[in-house]
């Protein structure tokens, strides 16, 4: 299965219309009315800022927020990981907000200069056992380096997105 990542810029103040849009894709989960999802998607689209690019690889960022997450960095449960769980749950998607106060906490450890293509690289061979895909510790680097730099710039009315669906 091919994943998709959605990093994006939210203004907070479109988080009470968020989760009510959460709220409706969770009922139409239930109901296998995934023709809900298609509003959620596209309020994203027409009211964030994307970082990265469009065709950035979920894999890619589900390995990273999993490795990250093994050294003690965890990015799914902050500041407003109640709003999400169940959400992320009935869609069965990695999805979370990043904050200002999530910021705090993580930037530092966070830092891209602490880490390295060739650390992501054999991570991914040892988890995978492949050693044929020689630029995907680059691509790891690269998920840090939006996920950091969107952090690290955020402004205090705004969130950061993550999505991996697939």
């Amino acid at each position: 299965m091919s994943f998709i990542a959605d990093i994006r810029v939210v203004s907070k103040s479109l988080l009470p219309e968020i989760k009510a849009i959460q709220d409706e894709v969770i009922e139409g989960w239930a109901e296998e009315d995934f023709e809900v999802f298609a509003k959620f998607t596209k309020f994203f689209e027409e009211n964030t800022r994307m970082l990265g690019d469009e065709d950035n690889s979920g894999t890619v960022y589900i390995d990273l927020i999993t490795y990250l997450q093994q050294k003690g960095i965890d990015l799914e449960h902050g500041e407003l990981s109640e709003m999400t769980g169940e959400f992320e749950e009935a869609t069965e998607m990695m999805y979370f907000f990043l904050t200002i106060a999530d910021r705090k906490s993580l930037l530092d450890s966070m830092d891209p200069s602490l880490f390295s293509a060739e650390e992501f690289q054999a991570y991914v061979a040892e988890l995978y056992h492949f050693t044929d895909a020689n630029d995907y510790g680059d691509r790891m680097m690269e998920g840090l380096g939006i996920i950091y730099n969107g952090l690290k710039n955020l402004k205090d009315d705004e969130v950061i997105n993550v999505q991996v669906f697939g």
